[in-house]
């Protein structure tokens, strides 16, 4: 989906007045999407950090349908080694 859009998606956003695709993060999401979103918010993490900020996802997507940047925040202040920020 992120490399391609159009492989799933038969109109572009900007055809029905939509501005972006908005991908929404469950129990699905994987780790590039999950990266992405962190990046957009402002923060770059090593692998590791993303592997534990992933796990710790995981972790919440099984009992939370969608997972919203407040909640993406969260993980990363639980997360015990340094998070960088843009």
């Amino acid at each position: 989906m992120m490399a391609n859009p159009l492989t799933y998606e038969i109109m572009t956003p900007e055809s029905v007045g939509v501005p972006a695709t908005n991908m929404v993060l469950g129990k699905h999401s994987g780790r590039r999407l999950l990266e992405q979103r962190l990046t957009e918010l402002g923060h770059s993490l090593t692998r590791t950090q993303l592997d534990d900020v992933y796990h710790r996802f995981t972790e919440l997507a099984d009992r939370k349908k969608s997972i919203y940047d407040q909640d993406l925040l969260g993980l990363l202040h639980s997360d015990k080694s340094s998070v960088t920020t843009h």
